[in-house]
């Protein structure tokens, strides 16, 4: 389920992103959406001095170092991803085949030789109003810690947005920003911030944790279910085992996210000057914890398909755990009839195909939610 969420989340935010940045005009809008696309599933932070990120917005002078960063970050996946999609099994085809449409990047090694040499072409504003190249000033780091990123795209979609709004001035004075204070003003929204924000990160974590859930539910629970209607009707070590998994999993992702939230929250108090301490020790068992869940929850989805492809589960000496679904009305099946042979047929094909159509219907919404860039035609 996790990666459910990871992968909606990726899509549903890189779609506000987009969004955002096609309310700009600007001529780098489009290289500036590239290029924050590619860098989705990279932790990265913007330079704390205040006159370079609006540089990199105004300044032709860095027309060479948006493209030197689309340059370096347009490559397709490994070869191998080819080769694993025939490994996948089908419970994560529907996760893996939109993640590697996204095709995000991840060569760590890659990735930081296209930022690195991007960085030799930053010019920044300076008081004279003549642009200066500098050295020891990076637009984009890439960490390698665990680090919020949450602010970074919403940086630059407002900082181009407010760029976008002040090309009046432009046409009005006809004077280009160049000084540090003009490039600043420049792209700084003011009054005009979006007071929908709130609820637009609101709306990507719901619409995100619903279609995990979906996914997640959707795929285990027809199994629960057709397992639950075949003989023995009722819970037992089938059912059962599949219910432990989806509700394990369930419950690492809301560790996960309860853990990613409180980071957040003290990533923000200790930026006010007031870490709140109790805070961090609670993100690290969080995460601690669901770590521990997931690497159990993997190896018993592991055991309980090897139990049942070996027939474990319909040895006599379980039997007994199949009364905590039926009570006294627990049975053992010795010999199946005909008509239990057809049942559970139907049961099991309404169950694939209701577990396909789950899948199918994740896939094509995933689809239906990505965005590419796309340039905006001037007139």
């Amino acid at each position: 389920m996790l990666t459910a969420y990871s992968l909606t989340l990726t899509v549903t935010s890189n779609r506000w992103m987009i969004k955002r940045f096609r309310r700009s005009n600007h001529p780098r809008a489009f290289s500036a959406a590239k290029a924050l696309r590619n860098l989705q599933q990279v932790l990265l932070t913007l330079p704390k001095e205040d006159e370079v990120l609006p540089s990199l917005v105004v300044l032709q002078e860095n027309d060479e170092l948006w493209e030197k960063l689309d340059e370096g970050l347009d490559y397709e996946g490994p070869w191998w991803t080819l080769a694993a999609i025939m490994l996948i099994v089908m419970i994560l085809l529907p996760k893996y085949m939109p993640m590697a449409k996204i095709s995000p990047k991840s060569e760590g090694d890659r990735i930081r030789k296209a930022v690195k040499i991007a960085n030799k072409c930053l010019y920044v504003a300076t008081e004279t109003g003549e642009p200066e190249r500098v050295q020891g000033i990076r637009a984009i780091t890439i960490n390698t810690a665990d680090h919020d990123v949450v602010y970074e795209d919403q940086q630059v979609t407002d900082a181009f947005e407010a760029a976008s709004i002040s090309e009046f001035k432009k046409e009005k004075s006809g004077k280009e920003p160049r000084t540090t204070a003009d490039v600043i003003e420049w792209c700084t929204l003011g009054n005009c911030q979006d007071n929908n924000q709130v609820y637009e990160f609101l709306s990507i974590y719901v619409r995100s944790a619903l279609l995990a859930l979906f996914l997640q539910w959707g795929t285990t629970g027809t199994a629960i279910i057709a397992l639950y209607l075949t003989p023995t009707r009722g819970f037992g070590c089938h059912s059962a085992s599949f219910l432990l998994y989806g509700i394990l999993a369930t419950v690492v992702w809301v560790l996960f996210v309860t853990s990613s939230g409180l980071a957040h929250s003290y990533t923000a108090s200790k930026e006010r000057g007031r870490p709140a301490k109790y805070i961090g020790p609670l993100v690290l068992i969080f995460r601690q914890l669901g770590k521990t869940i997931a690497a159990f929850n993997t190896a018993w989805i592991i055991l309980s398909s090897l139990f049942q492809f070996s027939n474990v589960y319909d040895n006599a000496s379980v039997f007994g755990l199949s009364v905590f679904g039926l009570g006294n009305k627990a049975y053992a099946v010795l010999h199946l009839m005909d008509e239990d042979i057809k049942l559970t047929k139907l049961y099991w094909a309404s169950g694939m195909i209701i577990a396909s159509g789950t899948a199918l219907v994740f896939i094509s919404t995933i689809n239906l939610l990505m965005k590419q860039p796309e340039p905006r035609i001037r007139i």
